[in-house]
């Protein structure tokens, strides 16, 4: 792990006498240094010059002036800059950088700058500038000054020492002041400053070391996000940097790499975090990384990635390298493909809500094996209406006898499975049935009216009763009056198996979270009575609804009725208030990304007894496959059976507009 740990505050004094004049010793602790004994050998040379040299700017600044224009990231312009000087072949500018780092951090001894060293104060730069104590160019006075001894007429140590401005060896106190164009660190009133024209440290009775950040430390790790691939199906890693703090981390300070987790080999290299600033406790998501699933991979019987990250591209990675967490997405020759299936009713596609609706171009589409297997897969026992394209879902799936006039892949006739999708015919037909609107490239205002009733306007148009409660439990069912709409402000939680008795309807202005399911109890038919006004009746309207991933089935009809963005969804694999999915792209605030646990905890078939109408509906259940692969079966992962309650419901003969029925039958399409 990369940890940055936390410096007690320390105060180092560190002064001395300059270079190019004879002066009278002025004691200052640095570490235990007299005027002109140099800082890390402690030896005595009354002659030097500049701590760095002065080339850039016309020769006239040790330090660039760019160095604090404010175009780019001053703090990392510094930091490059200061480990250009310690990489530097000169003694000067090795040394020099050495002893502006070491004079800069709390306890910074005798020691030249290690990576380690170095990473820590490069750390604190970035922390200083972040909490605005860094002024990049400053008129600032002084009275020490400092110099590197390796020049002159004196022993020429390759060092770095301290000297008072104005006085000579033997004599005087330090009295005497210069003014300069300065970087100044002013921590609360301490001081570090840092002259430009020559990169001394220059103070006033002693230097004070920086701030250091309080600490961070990040751990890198991958979560693949689909469940099983084969030879050729693009999948995805998502990378992340998890922060565990305290503190933030700094931009461009973080670099990751995504590596085969296989062979070990590279395939990101080199990358900085690209969102900036890593708060303390933010998992960060730092790339989704998409892979072709190759031969190689189905050989090896999976595809691997493995998240690395390092501090900085300057540290030693013996000391950075951070390897991390992996993640395995298994390579078989036939990945598990979950479907839908629709029982006793019609699928529908492209219709608003309410009269004036504005309808769009949606299709409907499944997975099929097509027509080598008899069209097994997702598909309707009736008709399907679609204003887009139907793809992948057979129609009229109790016959499938229905010719229609495509053709498959091979040119040859075959029997279609788009008897009963509307419509079937156009200019380009297909093997699932054409859309029965335009094409996306024309005008969608020329499109059929396709409209549903708006159920939450009309629900809301009649009486209603406050449910009085934001949980709904077994009790609380057990305390409604059948016939009756209730009303719940907010977000609405679905709590215990709950048995229906009556025939209730639940408006919520929010969402609906489910963590059980309805199921619909017994009931009692008097002779002579409507028999219809006792079958006991659920319809759930709300704006969007959650199934519980956990839930086998639910009666009832749910329709989420969209007002505004991010409404109008049913999500059919819930978590609370969110809908779980393995889509890296889904960018919903409903959307809950899980990963590498998306396949595992969306595995519960679900049997949906009763209808959906929603404007996004997230089929998320993993069960089952077109092929059943070991332990996984065939059987649909979500199955909406249309019941007899609900058309039932508009015929129970209450209104002296409506009429009973002596009878009903089914004469398909019906839709």
């Amino acid at each position: 792990m990369i940890r940055k740990l936390l410096f007690a505050v320390l105060l180092l004094v560190a002064g001395g006498v300059g270079y190019g004049a004879v002066a009278h010793g002025y004691i200052i602790n640095s570490p235990n240094r007299n005027p002109w004994y140099g800082y890390f050998a402690n030896g005595l040379d009354q002659w030097g010059t500049q701590v760095l040299p002065q080339i850039y700017d016309g020769n006239v600044n040790a330090i660039p002036n760019y160095i604090g224009d404010g175009v780019g990231d001053d703090a990392q312009e510094l930091i490059d800059f200061m480990n250009s000087m310690r990489n530097d072949p000169s003694n000067q500018r090795e040394t020099g950088s050495a002893f502006i780092i070491a004079t800069m951090m709390p306890g910074g001894g005798t020691v030249r700058t290690s990576n380690a060293a170095f990473s820590d104060w490069a750390q604190a730069i970035h922390y200083n500038a972040d909490q605005g104590a860094i002024t990049w160019h400053y008129s600032y006075t002084y009275a020490i000054n400092t110099y590197y001894q390796g020049a002159g007429s004196g022993n020429n140590y390759d060092d770095d020492a301290f000297f008072c401005v104005g006085v000579d060896v033997g004599g005087g106190s330090c009295s005497g002041t210069n003014t300069s164009d300065v970087i100044l660190f002013n921590m609360g009133g301490r001081i570090y400053a840092l002259r430009r024209q020559c990169a001394n440290p220059v103070m006033n009775g002693g230097l004070t070391s920086i701030n250091v950040s309080p600490g961070w430390w990040i751990t890198p790790h991958t979560v693949p996000v689909e469940a099983t691939a084969k030879v050729g199906d693009v999948v995805h890693f998502k990378h992340y940097l998890l922060n565990h703090g305290p503190a933030s981390d700094y931009p461009n300070y973080v670099w990751w790499d995504a590596n085969d987790g296989v062979s070990g080999a590279a395939t990101i290299a080199g990358n900085p975090y690209p969102g900036g600033i890593i708060p303390g406790g933010q998992d960060a998501l730092a790339n989704t990384e998409t892979v072709t699933v190759s031969a190689a991979d189905l050989a090896a019987g999976k595809v691997c990635r493995t998240t690395g990250v390092q501090a900085n591209s300057y540290w030693d990675p013996a000391y950075l390298r951070e390897p991390g967490q992996g993640g395995c997405i298994p390579v078989t020759n036939s990945a598990t493909t979950p479907y839908y299936s629709v029982m006793g009713g019609d699928v529908a596609a492209g219709p608003g809500f309410g009269s004036a609706c504005t309808p769009s171009l949606s299709g409907i589409k499944g997975n099929n094996l097509g027509s080598g297997s008899g069209y097994y897969g997702a598909g309707t026992q009736l008709g399907a209406f679609a204003l887009g394209q139907v793809t992948g879902f057979a129609t009229d799936t109790t016959r499938n006898t229905a010719t229609g006039t495509g053709s498959d892949s091979s040119g040859g006739s075959v029997t279609q499975p788009s008897g009963l999708a509307f419509a079937n015919a156009g200019t380009t037909p297909t093997v699932w049935g054409t859309s029965f609107g335009k094409d996306a490239t024309e005008d969608p205002a020329d499109n059929p009216t396709f409209c549903v009733p708006d159920y939450y306007s009309a629900a809301a148009s009649g009486p209603t009763t406050p449910l009085g409660t934001n949980t709904l439990t077994q009790a609380v069912m057990n305390g409604l009056t059948s016939g009756t709409t209730y009303t719940v402000s907010g977000d609405l939680t679905v709590s215990g198996n709950i048995t229906v008795n009556s025939r209730i309807t639940l408006l919520v202005s929010g969402n609906v979270a489910m963590d059980s399911g309805f199921t619909y109890g017994g009931y009692t038919y008097t002779s002579g009575t409507n028999s219809a006004a006792v079958v006991p009746r659920l319809q759930v309207i709300a704006r969007n609804i959650f199934i519980g991933r956990t839930i086998v089935s639910t009666a009832g009809f749910y329709a989420a009725v969209p007002n505004g963005a991010n409404t109008g969804i049913i999500g059919t694999c819930g978590s609370g208030p969110k809908y779980m999915t393995g889509n890296v792209a889904d960018a919903s605030p409903y959307a809950y990304q899980d990963g590498s646990s998306y396949y595992a905890d969306c595995a519960t078939p679900l049997v949906v007894y009763g209808a959906l109408a929603a404007k996004t509906l997230k089929l998320g259940r993993t069960d089952g496959s077109l092929q059943t692969s070991g332990s996984v079966g065939d059987g649909a992962a979500e199955k909406i059976v249309y019941t007899p309650e609900l058309w039932l419901g508009y015929m129970t003969g209450g209104s002296t507009s409506v009429q009973p029925f002596d009878a009903i039958t089914s004469l398909p399409p019906i839709l």
